[in-house]
C-alpha cells in the first residue's frame, strides 16, 4: 500500500477512531497542513529533531517487541 492510500484512509476517520496523529513518514516528517499534529505528539512526550522531524530513534514503534519467539 502506498503512503498516499494510507493518508486517504486516515483522513476519513474521526479523531476518536484511531490516534492517526502518530503516523509520520519514514523520515519522521509530519503531515502537511496539520499544525495540530505536532501539538498532539508533543503532549505525548514525543521528541523532535532541530529540523522539525520526529526523532524516530526515540519514538519509533518496534514490532519485534510483540513478535513471537
Amino acid at each position: 500500500m502506498h503512503a498516499r492510500h494510507v493518508g486517504n484512509a486516515l483522513r476519513g476517520l474521526s479523531d476518536e477512531a484511531i490516534p492517526c496523529h502518530r503516523v509520520v513518514n519514514s523520515a519522521g516528517r509530519l503531515a502537511p497542513n496539520w499544525p495540530e499534529q505536532r501539538q498532539l505528539l508533543e503532549s505525548e512526550g514525543v521528541l523532535f529533531k532541530p529540523n522539525g522531524n520526529v526523532d524516530l530513534k526515540q519514538a519509533q514503534w518496534e514490532i519485534t517487541a510483540f513478535s513471537e519467539p
